[in-house]
């Protein structure tokens, strides 16, 4: 991994930086079918974010990170207060495809879980589908081990879906 990253280098993600953003989910289409911005463009994802039902857009958060030559390198997307005001639902989590495997994945995700901390989080939750074993992977080797619902289809095909919601505690550091 050649660059550290730092709080300091999350920034809002905005409008100006639709083209980089564009590039980062096209990199990750490879998990379209799981990926519920498939058919959306960046414009769309940025202009009308995805909900919690009942939820409002001020305490939906979209950011991201720039790598050195200045493109996207990461995009994440979280909800604050989702279902008490101590979790937090990190709704997407997207590292470039170029920057996968390197542990930048993990760096990054140890920054958002130190901003949730201090911002007074005790809890994140988040969901993933069972299809996408390496997230499943990912998830689990980070100490989103606590399975706390099951949401999907009662049969196995390739057009059916079932994702697991996983919880983590906040309160330390461990992973």
């Amino acid at each position: 991994m050649e660059k550290i990253y730092a709080v300091e280098d999350i920034i809002p993600l905005t409008m100006d930086l639709i083209s980089e953003f564009q590039t980062l989910l096209d990199s990750v289409s490879y998990i379209g079918r799981l990926s519920r911005y498939k058919n959306d463009s960046a414009e769309k994802v940025i202009n009308d974010p995805v909900l919690p039902t009942n939820g409002v857009r001020e305490k939906n958060i979209q950011k991201c990170i720039l790598g050195p030559d200045g493109s996207m390198v990461n995009f994440t997307q979280y909800y604050m207060g989702y279902k008490s005001e101590t979790t937090v639902f990190l709704g997407d989590f997207y590292i470039h495809r170029a920057s996968q495997n390197k542990g930048y994945g993990r760096t990054i995700l140890r920054l958002y879980e130190e901003i949730w901390r201090r911002s007074g989080f005790n809890k994140a939750i988040l969901n993933v589908d069972i299809k996408n074993w390496v997230a499943v992977r990912f998830w689990f080797r980070n100490g989103y081990s606590r399975i706390i619902q099951w949401i999907g289809d009662k049969e196995y095909s390739n057009e059916t879906f079932a994702m697991l919601r996983l919880e983590k505690e906040l309160n330390s550091s461990s992973g």
